[in-house]
């Protein structure tokens, strides 16, 4: 472990440390938005990291654990709606949802969490296959940097990252609100 860190399995991790303020906060800012704008449907969505998967419990149990972070946090919301990121990742935690040496998920990870908010959202998820599609192989993440002179981080240099893309299907509309 360095600088809340680990490396488990072939892969570098941030460690996750819940805070009881930042989760209060989180909620009373999402409940101020949904009260400045009825009309919205304002959706909550806490991430959880790859250490939640891919190394032991232990690493993500009690203030170290997201499941406990994304329930508390989903506790206080008031006529917001809440994604359960948490129980789509995990039924695919075998997958290549996260990256190896990058703290972000993959687009893969990043569909799964599509598919969940399309759910309580009340549309529809286009399949995965109906995208076009293409990979880059050299990928190394955001995380390498830290631990690339220590022995196992030097090793994910050999052994990089790919990072597959899909290309949208139709243009999209947005409205800004200020």
């Amino acid at each position: 472990s360095q600088s809340g860190l680990i490396i488990y399995n072939g892969a570098v991790m941030e460690r996750y440390y819940m805070s009881k303020n930042g989760l209060t906060r989180y909620g009373e800012t999402l409940n101020s938005l949904k009260t400045l704008l009825p009309e919205v449907n304002v959706f909550a969505m806490v991430v959880p990291k790859a250490i939640e998967y891919k190394a032991p419990s232990s690493y993500s149990s009690g203030s170290c654990s997201a499941l406990n972070a994304m329930n508390a946090a989903y506790s206080a919301l008031v006529d917001v709606i809440p994604v359960d990121v948490w129980s789509a990742l995990d039924a695919h935690r075998d997958e290549y949802i996260y990256f190896r040496t990058d703290h972000h998920w993959t687009q893969l990870g990043a569909y799964y969490a599509y598919r969940a908010l399309a759910e309580v959202g009340g549309f529809y998820a286009n399949e995965l296959e109906s995208y076009q599609s293409g990979t880059y192989n050299k990928f190394i993440g955001s995380l390498f940097p830290y631990v690339k002179n220590i022995p196992q981080g030097a090793a994910l240099a050999d052994n990089p990252d790919s990072l597959t893309y899909y290309l949208p299907l139709t243009g999209a509309t947005a409205r800004i609100y200020y």
